[in-house]
């Protein structure tokens, strides 16, 4: 395979992959935070400003609303990168048996 080609497949690649872990860092950031303030600090997390409050109680909002978007774009990167994985896979030449 040409090495044109690899760097053609390797960029859409490496943002694809991006985008997964970017989707997966916030969660989990926003999951530890809310918690540390359920948890640690026995208040109610406001997520309107994404703060803790110790004052006032404030309704849950789930990911998915404040997020919308997430759960389609995980899906549609995560589909980009297989199909860029099963091209690279399939667009080497296959190897020459030693002998």
């Amino acid at each position: 395979m040409s090495r044109k080609l690899r760097l053609a497949l390797l960029v859409p690649a490496l943002l694809s992959a991006y985008f997964l872990l970017a989707i997966g860092y916030r969660y989990a950031q926003e999951q530890r935070i809310v918690d540390d303030c359920l948890s640690r600090m026995h208040g109610s997390f406001d997520y309107a400003t994404m703060r803790c409050d110790l004052e006032q109680n404030h309704p849950y909002v789930p990911y998915r609303t404040r997020h919308p978007d997430d759960a389609r774009n995980a899906v549609v990167a995560g589909i980009t990168l297989a199909a860029i994985l099963l091209t690279y896979q399939f667009a080497m030449p296959p190897r020459k048996p030693r002998q």
